[in-house]
């Protein structure tokens, strides 16, 4: 876990042993972070979160780097919903 981040850490140990999530602001790059560790020790339910919180922060801007992200990761569950906000008028 040397490659991680602390704030990343707490969320991801908070999450790990009382099953909740701070109530803290989440930033696009700490959802990737979170999102990159809950992957690594396949924790499903805090994928699923931080896929939310990167979904939910998807804007034309950052649109082509989420498509690369969920890529990367092969989530076809997140490659949907771009697809799907990025369908929409």
């Amino acid at each position: 876990m040397d490659d991680t981040d602390s704030l990343t850490l707490n969320r991801f140990f908070e999450h790990l042993y009382l099953g909740s999530m701070p109530y803290s602001p989440i930033d696009l790059d700490n959802a990737m972070a979170l999102y990159e560790l809950a992957h690594k020790y396949s924790i499903l339910d805090l994928i699923n979160y931080s896929r939310q919180i990167l979904v939910l922060n998807m804007n034309c801007g950052n649109r082509d780097e989420m498509q690369q992200f969920a890529n990367l990761y092969e989530d076809k569950s997140m490659k949907n919903l771009i697809k799907l906000l990025s369908s929409k008028p």
